[in-house]
């Protein structure tokens, strides 16, 4: 039989709600029946020791790691090419605002992390197929 993965991508283990939800979930995937890849923005966090090593911890790719600091911290580190994306992402999301696309608040938000997954599954895809680790087990 074969089986199936699943993909969970989260930003850090840091001590938070998400974090210890994801804990349990961890722990309660039956890995008989699926293999688990596990995507942090960054491998940093109070509960990194307590994740389950069934689960596969996926490389840390630094230019994901900046999507979750300043702005400022990626002029000054020299990541322009992530600052730019981000600035990029900020400014469509800011015009869709102003034309009126989203109407109420949960719209807005919605909008907003659709669009976020939206690059972040591009910078994924074109980072992972280039290489063809993606692809390789």
């Amino acid at each position: 039989m074969s089986k199936h993965t699943i993909l969970i991508f989260s930003q850090a283990m840091e001590l938070g709600g998400v974090e210890r939800s994801l804990l349990g979930l961890l722990d309660s995937i039956d890995y008989d029946r699926y293999d688990v890849d596990l995507f942090l923005m960054r491998h940093s966090g109070e509960l990194m020791p307590y994740l389950n090593p069934k689960a596969r911890l996926l490389p840390e790719i630094p230019q994901y790691a900046s999507l979750a600091v300043p702005m400022a911290s990626l002029l000054r580190s020299g990541q322009i090419g992530v600052l730019c994306g981000r600035l990029k992402g900020k400014l469509a999301h800011q015009n869709a605002l102003r034309d009126k696309k989203a109407d109420s608040l949960g719209e807005r938000c919605a909008h907003g992390v659709v669009e976020a997954l939206g690059m972040l599954f591009v910078l994924f895809a074109n980072a992972h197929l280039q290489d063809g680790s993606f692809l390789r087990r």
